[in-house]
């Protein structure tokens, strides 16, 4: 089985810093535990920092791609642009990235991916990421339920009660068991 991960920081294992903008990449990311959790080739697609748009580009440059996937994660949104309300390139890009998975590899599952809880406390370093997070939530639920695709989303696994110790650098990004809960909760609610 091959299992290809699309995504940002939170799918190449950033596990934060105290300031902001510099990644701290560790092997021990959800891609890793889930090839640990599954026996599956695991391809690890993420780019730190990437939007929708940004990554959109990246597929399409040919740097990564779905092609003989059974099963295709995208877990993009936690950078912005994707919106509920609002007809936005974000959303169109989202889309279209979809439809090119689905394209590349007409045998796989595609499953979307929500981004998880993000701080909302004023001292850690990626406050004011919350709200960007809560609209793409928003729109993966609607985009999901619209086209017929499963949604992984992560209430109850992570929240304010458990930041400190699933997101102990900044809040926003995951240290490795929070890394392994991650994967642990998309592993049994695919059940590849």
């Amino acid at each position: 089985m091959k299992i290809v991960c699309l995504g940002d920081s939170l799918t190449e294992g950033d596990y934060g810093w105290h300031q902001s903008g510099v990644p701290n990449i560790h092997p021990e990311n959800y891609p890793y535990f889930l090839s640990q959790l599954t026996g599956a080739e695991v391809v690890n697609g993420g780019k730190c920092g990437y939007t929708v748009s940004a990554y959109l580009d990246y597929y399409k440059r040919g740097e990564i791609s779905a092609s003989g996937a059974d099963y295709v994660l995208v877990f993009l949104g936690t950078n912005g642009t994707l919106d509920p309300d609002e007809d936005v390139q974000g959303n169109r890009d989202y889309a279209e990235l979809v439809a090119r998975c689905a394209a590349d590899a007409p045998q796989s599952e595609i499953v979307l991916i929500a981004p998880p809880h993000a701080t909302e406390i004023p001292d850690r370093v990626n406050f004011g990421c919350a709200p960007r997070v809560k609209k793409a939530g928003a729109f993966l639920r609607r985009f999901a339920q619209e086209n017929g695709l499963r949604l992984v989303t992560f209430d109850g696994v992570f929240s304010a009660e458990n930041e400190y110790e699933m997101q102990p650098f900044d809040g926003l990004h995951f240290g490795k068991e929070g890394y392994y809960r991650m994967a642990k909760h998309i592993a049994d609610t695919v059940q590849f």
